[in-house]
C-alpha cells in the first residue's frame, strides 16, 4: 500500500525569496503577505443614533440668534452651573478637564496586596496545596 495523499493544505507553496504564499492551480487564492492584514481598517464603526444626534445638534432651529442646538445646550449647562447646579458643574468640569484620577490603594493607603493559592491534584484524585 502506498503513502496516502497529503492534505491540500500541504500543497501550498511559499517563496523562499519573498515569503509569498501561493496555491498552485488557484491563482485567485493569494493570501496576504506575511505581516499584512486583510482588513487594515477593521470593521467599520457605525453609530446610527450618534449620527442622527450630531445632525440635529448642528441644526439651527427656530432660534432668533441663529445658534445651533449644540450651542444652546452648552450655554444652558453653563448657566445652570453658574447658578450652583452641582450636576451641571460636574459635567462641564469633567468634559473640560477630564475626570479626576482615583488612586487604587490597599489598607492604610499602601500598595494593594493579594495572595495566590495554588492547588495540585494527583493522579489518584487527592488535592494538595503549596501550604502543605
Amino acid at each position: 500500500m502506498g503513502d496516502p495523499q497529503p492534505p491540500e493544505t500541504e500543497q501550498i507553496e511559499k517563496s523562499a525569496n519573498t515569503g509569498t504564499i501561493t496555491v498552485p492551480g488557484k491563482p485567485w487564492l493569494r493570501p496576504w503577505q506575511p505581516g499584512q492584514s486583510g482588513n487594515p481598517s477593521g470593521r467599520p464603526k457605525r453609530k446610527p443614533l450618534t449620527e442622527q444626534l450630531e445632525r440635529i445638534l448642528d441644526e439651527v432651529g427656530r432660534d432668533p440668534q441663529q445658534r445651533t442646538y449644540a450651542r444652546r445646550l452648552v450655554e444652558s449647562a453653563v448657566k445652570r452651573a453658574i447658578k450652583k447646579d452641582t450636576f451641571a458643574l460636574k459635567e462641564i468640569w469633567e468634559r473640560a478637564e477630564g475626570k479626576v484620577p482615583q488612586a487604587v490603594t490597599g489598607g492604610n493607603g499602601g500598595p494593594v496586596q493579594f495572595a495566590v493559592a495554588v492547588m495540585y491534584r494527583s493522579a489518584d484524585g487527592t488535592a494538595s496545596s503549596d501550604d502543605e
